[in-house]
C-alpha cells in the first residue's frame, strides 16, 4: 500500500527554528534590556466552586517567576509585586526563588493586598494591577 507523505507545515518549521533561539535568549548576558513576563495563565484558583478568595485564608499557589518576581494571577485578577524583589541583573528571580515557578501560598491580607509565601520562606506582596496596565514581555 502506497502512502503519501504529508507536507511539513510552516508553523511546525517556524516553531522548530525559533524555540532554540528563545531558550538561548533566556540565558543571555544582556539582561539590562529584558523585562518581566506576565504569568502565561492563571496559576491558582482560590476554590473549586469559583468563589472569591477570602481575606486571611492561604491558598496553594504556583507563582510564575521566570524573568523576575513581578506579576501574579490570583483570585481572578492580575497583580503587581510591591515592592518588586529583584536580582542584580533584573532578568531572573532573586537567589533562593524557584525558576520558572515557585510554589507556596497566596493570601489576601486585605481587599487589595496579597502576600505570596514560598515554601523556601521567601515572601512577596502584591497589589492589583490597573486595568490599563501594559504588561511587558520577557525576551
Amino acid at each position: 500500500m502506497y502512502r503519501k507523505k504529508s507536507p511539513v507545515r510552516l508553523p511546525v518549521l517556524a516553531a522548530l527554528f525559533f524555540l532554540p533561539l528563545a531558550l538561548l535568549a533566556c540565558g543571555s548576558e544582556k539582561t539590562s534590556m529584558l523585562t518581566a513576563t506576565p504569568a502565561p495563565m492563571p496559576t491558582s484558583a482560590p476554590t473549586l466552586d469559583g468563589e472569591p478568595a477570602e481575606i486571611g485564608v492561604r491558598y496553594s499557589h504556583n507563582l510564575y517567576t521566570h524573568c523576575g518576581v513581578r506579576y501574579a494571577n490570583f483570585d481572578g485578577r492580575r497583580w503587581l509585586a510591591d515592592p518588586i524583589p529583584t536580582d542584580i541583573g533584573g532578568a531572573n528571580p532573586p537567589p533562593g526563588w524557584g525558576n520558572p515557578f515557585d510554589s507556596g501560598t497566596m493570601e489576601l491580607v486585605a481587599k487589595d493586598r496579597a502576600l505570596f509565601r514560598s515554601k523556601s520562606g521567601n515572601r512577596a506582596f502584591f497589589e492589583p494591577a490597573p486595568e490599563d496596565y501594559s504588561f511587558k514581555t520577557c525576551v
